[in-house]
């Protein structure tokens, strides 16, 4: 699984855990790529992670959704404009 920061966006105070959880959903196998977008406090995409393969992906979502995260998408949403598959907040955020 790889992930990068959006430079110039606020880093939110719950990013080590999410980065605890998505270091337990990596898994070395292959696929499709998927991308998962986070948002801080503000909603903004702070940090986008892109996992490969469906086990990668639905061990990613499962962890998001364990850490209390919105997936502000739905399960059967299409792609976003953006190229997103998911987009997670904090449930308190905004």
């Amino acid at each position: 699984m790889k992930h990068k920061y959006i430079a110039g966006v606020a880093v939110p105070a719950y990013d080590d855990k999410v980065s605890a959880a998505m270091e337990g959903a990596s898994f070395d196998g292959g696929g499709n790529v998927l991308t998962i977008a986070i948002e801080n406090e503000q909603g903004q995409v702070y940090r986008v992670f892109k996992t490969e393969g469906l086990r990668e992906y639905m061990e990613a979502l499962d962890s998001l959704f364990e850490l209390g995260l919105i997936d502000l998408m739905g399960p059967h949403s299409a792609m976003s404009p953006e190229g997103y598959d998911n987009r997670f907040r904090a449930a308190k955020a905004r």
